[in-house]
């Protein structure tokens, strides 16, 4: 039986520390800042294949965007304490459920759970960082994260 190698030895360690792409569904409230002054709001939630690509800003594809609340004037989805769902234009139907008391939770601590169907997420407070921004020809909306689900 041969030694172990330092080659296989780190073939194998960098096997182990590889990171896997995790989804993740936003619960997230967005602004529009139009170019006449105009401001308008909605919530929505957002899927990414990989949480990763939440961080950099990048844009999700429409299909993976589902407005929950959309009004001219300044109001957002309520999450805590309410069963929210949005329908995808995929026909997936995600409810999400953050708890009443969430909004007094420290960051990035567990406070809900969501379901699309398929699977079961945990959800968490988030720090309402900015999870993409888009410039849309007559202004600009910016979407922040305020709660994030991971599968359970």
């Amino acid at each position: 039986m041969k030694p172990l190698t330092a080659s296989l030895f780190l073939s194998f360690f960098s096997l182990l520390s590889t990171s896997y792409a995790t989804e993740s569904i936003h619960l997230s409230n967005c602004f529009s800042a139009w170019d006449t002054g105009a401001l308008t709001y909605s919530s929505e939630m957002e899927y990414y294949a990989d949480d990763a690509t939440s961080s950099n800003g990048q844009i999700p594809l429409s299909s993976n965007i589902c407005q929950t609340v959309h009004y001219p004037t300044s109001a957002f989805t309520t999450w805590p304490g309410n069963a929210v769902s949005c329908t995808f234009s995929s026909g997936v139907t995600v409810t999400a459920h953050i708890d009443s008391n969430a909004g007094s939770r420290p960051l990035f601590s567990g406070c809900g759970w969501a379901t699309n169907g398929f699977k079961n997420f945990n959800c968490f407070k988030d720090n309402g960082r900015e999870v993409y921004s888009v410039d849309f020809g007559e202004g600009r909306t910016t979407c922040d994260s305020y709660y994030y689900c991971f599968p359970a």
